[in-house]
């Protein structure tokens, strides 16, 4: 969730403004784990706690379970964000 603010931060020069909209988390997981959404629930909260839970951070997640993701992370994770007008 770090590096996605700081993507946001980088790229829109501040927080303020934005709504999320949508997270995507991907978990590295093995055939006997099902709790992927539990892992991603971290970085819903820390959005929640930053925008808000019902207001700008309210937003629609999907969490998958995956056999392998790309450079051997444990968790990747997509969102995006509407810059309120």
């Amino acid at each position: 969730a770090a590096k996605i603010l700081n993507s946001v931060w980088n790229m829109h020069g501040t927080l303020e403004g934005l709504r999320v909209l949508k997270l995507l988390g991907c978990v590295n997981s093995t055939l006997e784990f099902n709790e992927q959404h539990l892992v991603v629930n971290g970085c819903s909260d820390l959005l929640h706690e930053i925008f808000g839970k019902e207001g700008d951070g309210h937003h629609a997640r999907s969490a998958l379970g995956f056999a392998q993701i790309p450079t051997g992370s444990a968790v990747e994770v997509e969102a995006i964000f509407e810059v309120k007008a």
